[in-house]
């Protein structure tokens, strides 16, 4: 009997040792997920939307319908490693390695883009606004369509919903109702947070804005989190998990790059890149998707 009682309390201590982020070891195998073969397998720095298609890039440059279900191909880049990608209403853009900008509309040739800058200066990156695309320079914003100086962009990660603004820095993520007009006059800096704050437990690296869940998604050093909005378009305050099964999959790594796409469950998707220190292997680096009622799981892209 001595026997018996000690065997049952030390399975019940390998059992909540095996407890992780609230998960028993069952919990966690009953949410294992097949994995797909990944087509995107390197540090993810950029997703963009820009037209009818998705953009992402790793060094390389990838494309696919905005309303399928994985699909990605790699599409022809300017020459050298693309760091960057941003698009406006216009063009799609690529910051490359050496600090060259380059832009295409749909499926024309690119083109080297001439901002002028000074031959001692170096775009650190590119970044869109969801309306707009801006360069940084000497710790300044520039737009990219018409290169003038946009003293009223707070911050090289923000999302823009109309005239609601989110943007992040460091570890928070402010909202405000102001709106900017940055092109061929100076406009004032955004100093209002009237819709509210919300701190994120690591660096805010994106922003987006899910219409289908009607919440700010970032991408932190933390992983992907949820930042839900008011009907005002407040930040609640709240930090929330994304849906599915993020525990089993991209719960412990960075996000780099996310994008929120669709209107409704239909067709609405999420898009988080993951990268972890030191690891090169396709199963950590990549991009992963989310697609509510088409494949409710993340899995790789």
């Amino acid at each position: 009997m001595k026997i018996k009682h000690s065997l049952s309390i030390l399975f019940m201590i390998l059992l909540l040792a095996s407890c992780k982020n609230g998960l028993t070891i069952f919990d966690q195998i009953d949410q294992e997920t097949k994995l797909e073969d990944a087509v995107i397998t390197g540090s993810v720095t950029s997703i963009v939307k820009s037209g009818n298609k998705l953009y992402a890039c790793d060094g390389n440059i990838y494309a696919k319908d905005v309303n399928a279900v994985r699909g990605w191909s790699k599409i022809a880049g300017p020459d050298g490693t693309i760091i960057k990608l941003a698009a406006d209403n216009t063009y799609l853009y690529a910051l490359t390695q050496t600090g060259s900008i380059f832009g295409k509309t749909g499926d024309e040739a690119w083109e080297e883009m001439s901002p002028p800058i000074p031959a001692e200066k170096k775009i650190k990156t590119i970044f869109s606004d969801g309306e707009n695309a801006y360069y940084e320079m000497d710790n300044k914003f520039y737009n990219l369509d018409i290169n003038v100086e946009c003293s009223c962009v707070p911050s090289s990660v923000l999302h823009k919903n109309g005239t609601h603004l989110y943007y992040a820095k460091g570890g928070k993520v402010y909202g405000t109702s102001d709106n900017y007009s940055c092109d061929t006059s100076t406009c004032s800096p955004i100093t209002s947070m009237d819709l509210g704050e919300a701190s994120v437990d690591g660096h805010v690296y994106s922003i987006t804005y899910s219409q289908v869940e009607k919440a700010i998604y970032v991408g932190s050093a933390n992983g992907i989190k949820k930042l839900p909005v008011g009907s005002t378009g407040k930040l609640t305050g709240e930090v929330l998990d994304p849906p599915g099964n993020w525990q089993a999959t991209i719960n412990a790594y960075e996000a780099y790059a996310v994008l929120a796409t669709g209107t409704t469950k239909k067709d609405g998707a999420l898009y988080t890149s993951t990268i972890q220190k030191d690891a090169t292997y396709a199963k950590i680096n990549g991009l992963w998707g989310y697609y509510y009622n088409r494949r409710d799981n993340w899995n790789r892209e």
